[in-house]
């Protein structure tokens, strides 16, 4: 089982800025890049998020991830968006291990950084995607909100674009190796 957290940071190392916006994306939004991410989306067989960035998506319009089943981390009654939609109390590692038992192999942590770092306190997330943005915001919510033990990356490809975003691949080093 493939778990990738590609997500989008800034050079401060934060997800969104202090309000809980994402608004600072738009500098590096020219409507024709889509940096890879069309490609990606091709590849997963489905979605995980924490309720803060569900409720993000929700407040943004349509649900955005029709094609993908999606589990959202809540212990909260919220709306479903969509048929494809699951909300779950699951610990990260029971509904890892759940989705792999139907034949699962490829799952986009979408966000946030709670969730994010809870994953990887289990050692869960076996690729970062990182887009770091040429943007320092100085506080917010980070890439990853709390504490896990050191892991170990390997660096798989990076890619530089004109606006000066650069975008990191890492594959998590296994314990041990």
């Amino acid at each position: 089982m493939e778990i990738v957290y590609y997500v989008a940071c800034s050079l401060d190392g934060y997800i969104a800025d202090r309000q809980g916006s994402v608004d600072w994306l738009n500098a590096i939004d020219d409507g024709e890049e889509d940096y890879g991410y069309e490609e990606f989306n091709q590849t997963l067989d489905g979605i995980v998020m924490g309720s803060r960035t569900y409720e993000f998506v929700l407040d943004h319009g349509e649900w955005v991830y029709p094609d993908h089943p999606s589990w959202v981390f809540t212990r909260r009654e919220l709306p479903l968006a969509h048929p494809t939609v699951t909300l779950t109390k699951e610990d990260p590692t029971d509904l890892v291990a759940s989705l792999a038992s139907r034949g699962l192999s490829r799952i986009w942590l979408v966000g946030g950084g709670a969730l994010a770092a809870s994953f990887a306190s289990e050692r869960l997330i076996t690729e970062f995607r990182i887009a770091v943005v040429p943007v320092l915001l100085g506080g917010g919510t980070r890439l990853l909100e709390g504490e896990f033990s050191a892991i170990g990356l390997e660096l798989l490809g990076e890619k530089k674009y004109p606006n000066g975003m650069v975008h990191l691949d890492y594959r998590s080093i296994p314990r041990g190796d």
